[in-house]
């Protein structure tokens, strides 16, 4: 499993107030998920993760349907990597299990 540096700081439930780049761990796998840039990459690490298309690949986040909440599935649209913008995806993830926040990249924490 991929190592991330976290600040410490979790969150029951992300919203659009919050900003910066966060770790959502759902019951299969693990979320990066970039407020400020409107990002999304899924991390499917565990054994029983059943792969999706664009695993691994940041994704232009188009909307948010339901945010992450621990205990909840998330729902987000995205644009589909590679395709005219008119060219859209979703996906609802498993229960979220944990949100933490990341560290920045240099690894300062955020």
């Amino acid at each position: 499993m991929s190592d991330f540096k976290t600040t410490g700081e979790t969150t029951v439930a992300l919203t659009t107030e919050h900003t910066g780049r966060w770790l959502v761990t759902t019951d299969h796998s693990r979320h990066l998920w970039d407020l400020d840039e409107m990002t999304y990459i899924r991390l499917p690490e565990y054994p029983d993760a059943q792969p999706h298309e664009h695993d691994g690949a940041v994704v232009e986040i188009e909307r948010v349907v339901r945010w992450p909440e621990v205990g909840t599935r998330p729902l987000l649209w995205f644009y589909e990597p590679g395709l005219p913008r008119h060219f859209k995806d979703c996906r609802m993830n498993t229960a979220v299990v944990k949100i933490e926040r990341l560290a920045d990249e240099d690894g300062d924490q955020a």
